[in-house]
């Protein structure tokens, strides 16, 4: 639990709340909801506090600007399912889908291939995956990282971005060629990603880290600041791609070495357009002058953190 003393405190405000206003998160400190918190909207000029909702603010700032209410009313809901269609545009193009889409896309998947499964996608070009042992019953969760490092947990969900994707009419051969690959019983087997069971989920880290940055304005959450490549395929090297930072030569790299040999890093080789670093849990990291980072390991675990120490502490140290 926060801190009590630490509330009420300023949080981002949410979509649509209008310009002027303020959000505040205060804490439950007697009652049944003791330690709970909710969300309040407030002017910034004092002339309205304590009001719950952004449709209420929306409200309250039209009668005071002397504006139609139910005009200023009608907007907010406008623009908020002119937000959801972008929304649900935007899940179409990574390939969520949902209802009978979703069935259909999977139904021409099934039709164009055959029905998946995990053995199929660990054939899959420049796809990983990961086999966790859940703890309470002792099962293997897998998940998957498609070749832009998104990850997905269900088969029927690959199945069906998939699906939609030849919808579209985008070509994949390479689907065929990776269900061709395996024998007739294999295809329908064990998939052999599951032998590789390892303790905890690459994803743990980087799921607590969102909730503790979730107050953080956008640019500074490190999930915004870089783009995690994965190797392609028969290549174990990932790539750490930091956003809106480089242009084609703009990493020092004399600057930023004694940062990483701070870290437990030893500086192996110089060029003119890389260095290239050994450390713990991983294989070689190399340092390019356009600042990529590429990092030869099979632990996606170390990836990430050294991934996070790149850019949200080695990069913001350089002057």
């Amino acid at each position: 639990m926060d801190d009590a003393s630490s509330y009420p405190r300023q949080v981002p405000n949410p979509d649509f709340l209008p310009p002027g206003w303020k959000t505040q998160e205060f804490m439950y400190k007697s009652g049944s909801c003791l330690g709970k918190t909710y969300i309040r909207f407030a002017s910034i000029d004092g002339r309205f506090r304590n009001i719950q909702s952004v449709k209420a603010a929306v409200k309250e700032q039209a009668m005071a600007d002397g504006q139609s209410v139910d005009a200023a009313v009608a907007l907010l809901e406008q623009k908020k399912l002119e937000q959801k269609a972008w929304k649900e545009e935007k899940l179409k193009e990574q390939g969520i889908l949902k209802g009978a889409e979703r069935e259909e896309a999977i139904e021409v998947f099934r039709t164009t291939h055959c029905e998946l499964t995990g053995a199929m996608v660990a054939q899959f070009p420049g796809w990983t995956s990961h086999a966790k042992r859940l703890e309470n019953c002792g099962q293997v969760s897998m998940t998957y990282f498609d070749d832009k490092g998104k990850p997905w947990k269900l088969i029927k969900d690959i199945q069906a971005a998939l699906g939609g994707r030849l919808m579209r009419g985008e070509s994949m051969p390479w689907i065929g060629e990776a269900i061709r690959q395996l024998d007739g019983p294999k295809k329908f087997g064990s998939n052999p990603a599951r032998a590789f069971v390892v303790e905890g989920d690459p994803l743990d880290a980087t799921a607590k880290r969102l909730k503790r940055e979730a107050l953080l304005p956008v640019n500074m959450r490190l999930d915004k600041a870089y783009h995690l490549k994965p190797p392609s395929e028969g290549r174990s090297v990932w790539t750490v791609i930091p956003h809106d930072i480089f242009d084609d030569c703009s990493l020092n790299l004399d600057a930023i070495t004694p940062r990483v040999e701070a870290a437990g890093f030893t500086c192996k080789k110089r060029s003119k357009d890389a260095y290239t670093f050994s450390g713990p849990r991983l294989g070689d990291v190399r340092l390019c002058q356009t600042g990529e980072m590429l990092v030869d390991s099979g632990d996606q675990r170390a990836i990430l953190k050294i991934a996070e120490q790149y850019c949200g502490t080695w990069l913001l140290e350089l002057d």
